[in-house]
């Protein structure tokens, strides 16, 4: 079984319904969610938008490879609605499912790099990866999120909400 770290986020529409629902669709498609994080509200980052983000990590078990894993993400995506920008950058969106770590496992191709890699320098990525596991090991920096954290530059404004995923 593959150990997998996903991060997810909405700020489009019923958010917390369509983290909820994605949440059901990886267990259904792509293996047992093992733990979700607390959600935190987010600025938008890299685009201007008056929507604000919820966002969370969660960790799964899977047997597939990290290539279906993503092929089903985005799969998961298209059937929520989410629409890709394909020269504006980043827009808002009803979901975005990211890949952070499989295993501890680096892959470079065309249309994956796994660990993400602008995971570091976001905090919206980073605190709810940290409330899941703060001591897992970046394979490619072989720091622990924990450490990542600290060192993290990102100043955007972050906030923990009380609702919670079920899983």
């Amino acid at each position: 079984m593959n150990t997998v770290f996903l991060s997810i986020g909405s700020n489009l529409g019923d958010r917390y319904f369509n983290l909820q629902n994605a949440i059901s669709e990886i267990s259904k498609r792509i293996g047992k969610v093992r733990a979700v994080s607390p959600i935190y509200e987010t600025e938008p980052i890299g685009f201007e938008s008056t929507e604000l983000f919820l966002n969370a990590c969660l960790q799964l078990e899977s047997s597939k490879s990290a290539i279906q894993i993503l092929e089903l993400l985005q799969e998961i995506e298209k059937e929520a609605g989410r629409i890709r920008s394909q020269n504006q950058g980043y827009i808002s969106r009803i979901i975005d499912l990211d890949i952070i770590f499989f295993n501890n496992e680096i892959i470079t191709t065309n249309n994956l790099n796994i660990p993400h890699p602008s995971f570091r320098d976001r905090l919206f990525v980073l605190l709810p990866l940290n409330d899941l596991n703060s001591q897992f090991i970046d394979p490619k920096t072989t720091s622990t999120v924990k450490k990542i954290l600290e060192k993290c530059t990102d100043n955007s404004k972050i906030t923990k909400v009380k609702l919670l995923l079920n899983f």
